[in-house]
């Protein structure tokens, strides 16, 4: 795979992420109705979108700065 040091990365972060919801909410996830896990996912997924949306107004004020330059 081209991207095997990022991808190690990426599931160590995942392995300590899930490992600190662990810490805190024990394994009460696994018994949460699929429909309240969806309505969880749903909601996340607004999250990234609303902050990937702001990075991109960031990252284009800043394309504008530098094709000033």
């Amino acid at each position: 795979m081209k991207h095997n040091k990022e991808f190690s990365e990426f599931t160590q972060a995942l392995y300590e992420r899930l490992g600190r919801g662990e810490a805190e909410y024990g394994e009460a996830s696994f018994q949460r109705p699929p429909a309240v896990l969806v309505d969880e996912i749903s909601e996340e997924l607004l999250d990234v979108c609303g902050w990937s949306w702001l990075l991109w107004c960031r990252l284009r004020e800043l394309k504008r700065k530098l094709e000033q330059v």
